[in-house]
């Protein structure tokens, strides 16, 4: 071989010796795509979005397991409690959608300062780990998963009073599944199309509670309660009946009440709309549910007017977190009949709408029975005050009778600083001193004496004259004066 073609052959192998060692290279061609290419994709293109059969966002403190049932999205750490299938859409379209703000290569090394060490990470605090979010498909084989790392708060510009705003928008560093050396950073709220919709509203607000993905929306709405009974286990506390004659009317307390006393209606008016519009906060996990002192519980059994029944046991209140847990019961018991009032004559047209009206609510409340009857049988905790008055005892329902007005003694209240005016007998007129005489008004006064003047006699000047005080001048009367000024 000529030195030539050996000087040839020693070049070419060395240009493919660099193409092989660059592309060995972390985030070389063979190993990640450029860089410069990733701005503007979206975070998870060509991911398999409608394979996905469940989710699992895990933090350093916390986790949670979703799974998709029957097209039924549950939270399997709370025995498959029906969850919020707003939430999940919502994050998987909002995921799917974020589009890449820059990227740029950084390998494990960088983890920690980046906020992206695994939440499981035995090594590093817990402010330096990451929200991992990891999807699944069937059989549970996973399909990828994104670490949510460090907030990147706004950066002002040169000279700008940071405190002053206006210096951007908070960005987040991600790292997927797809690319693992590659860090991604995109907008923390995902995206300006997604400003203002629903949770979750950034990144940030990604949480690993199981409690935060439950479905609030759907629980009990005891309407137009027409009778409770409190029956309170906890030694010291008493049990108490009330019932009303209709759903706009006032409830009247069952038994003796003692004398003196009387039904509070501003303590039990709360109970006319107990339970209407409530929801929960979280449910109770099987340890927690386990530890109720059932010796301290209460049972409410609450009948409507439209027919249902529930019954609701009330543990003891935690009044760490001011939540008292509850579970329960329902059934039903429907007319399945129209009544007419008595003497009410209908026309053909009045009865055929009021009979398909009677058939319509009787099929809606129906199907609540069916919804709230698949929710019974867990532990639920709710902010006390929305059970606070099926908790108390019977004699807290009660308040002292109103005395008669002329039996109690009226007590004015005086603003701050105010001395009262203390009350005065009047003395008798011969026993006052001089000078003081009581008025009119039953007040004291004082006067002054009739001082007497003597008469007045002219005296003489030193020229023998005498002095002569002059009268004031009479003024005129107005008619004369007008007349005098016409004439003039």
């Amino acid at each position: 071989m000529k030195p030539k073609q050996l000087l040839i052959l020693v070049a070419v192998l060395a240009a493919l010796g660099l193409v092989a060692f660059l592309a060995s290279r972390p985030g070389g061609s063979g190993s990640a795509p450029d860089t410069a290419e990733l701005r503007g994709q979206k975070v998870l293109q060509d991911w398999p979005i409608n394979d996905i059969e469940s989710i699992q966002v895990k933090s350093p403190d916390s986790e949670v397991n979703l799974t998709k049932t029957n097209n039924l999205w549950v939270v399997g750490d709370r025995k498959d409690y029906p969850a919020d299938p707003s939430k999940v859409s919502t994050l998987l379209v909002k995921l799917w959608a974020t589009p890449v703000v820059q990227a740029f290569e950084a390998g494990a090394s960088q983890n920690e300062r980046l906020s992206l060490l695994e939440p499981d990470a035995e090594a590093g605090d817990d402010e330096k780990k990451a929200t991992k979010i990891t999807f699944k498909g069937k059989g549970g084989s996973e399909l990828g998963h994104v670490l949510i790392g460090k907030n990147n708060p706004p950066q002002s510009s040169p000279g700008q009073n940071p405190m002053a705003g206006g210096g951007g928008k908070s960005s987040r560093f991600l790292r997927t599944s797809k690319s693992a050396d590659i860090v991604l950073e995109v907008a923390d709220n995902f995206s300006e199309d997604f400003s203002g919709s629903g949770w979750p509203y950034s990144f940030s607000s990604i949480e690993a509670e199981p409690g935060g993905w439950l479905n609030k929306e759907d629980f009990i709405a005891v309407k137009k309660v027409k009778a409770i009974e409190v029956t309170q286990k906890e030694e010291g506390k008493q049990s108490f009946s009330l019932s009303r004659e209709s759903d706009t009317g006032d409830f009247v307390l069952a038994g003796d009440i003692a004398e003196g006393k009387e039904l509070d209606a501003s303590k039990v008016s709360s109970l006319k709309t107990i339970l209407s519009s409530a929801s929960f906060e979280d449910l109770l996990t099987e340890e927690e549910a386990k530890a109720i002192d059932l010796e301290k519980t209460a049972e409410a059994k609450i009948t409507t007017f439209e027919g249902f029944s529930y019954t609701i046991t009330l543990g003891p209140k935690d009044d760490e977190d001011n939540q008292i847990p509850i579970k329960f019961t329902v059934d039903a018991n429907f007319p399945t009949e129209r009544t007419v009032e008595e003497g009410k004559e209908e026309t053909e047209e009045e009865k055929k709408t009021a009979d398909a009206d009677f058939q319509t609510k009787l099929a809606e409340n129906q199907e609540k029975l069916t919804k709230e009857q698949a929710l019974s049988g867990h532990w639920f905790s709710l902010s006390s005050y929305r059970v606070d008055a099926l908790a108390k005892s019977r004699e807290e329902l009660l308040k002292d009778q109103n005395s008669e007005e002329d039996e109690v003694t009226k007590t004015t209240v005086l603003p701050q600083g105010v001395a009262p005016t203390p009350t005065i007998t009047p003395a008798k007129p011969d026993e006052l001193p001089p000078g003081i005489i009581v008025n009119e008004d039953g007040k004291y006064e004082a006067v002054t004496p009739p001082i007497a003047v003597p008469p007045f006699e002219p005296k003489e000047a030193d020229d023998g004259k005498k002095i002569e005080v002059a009268s004031p001048p009479v003024p005129a009367p107005a008619a004369e004066e007008a007349k005098d000024e016409g004439s003039n």
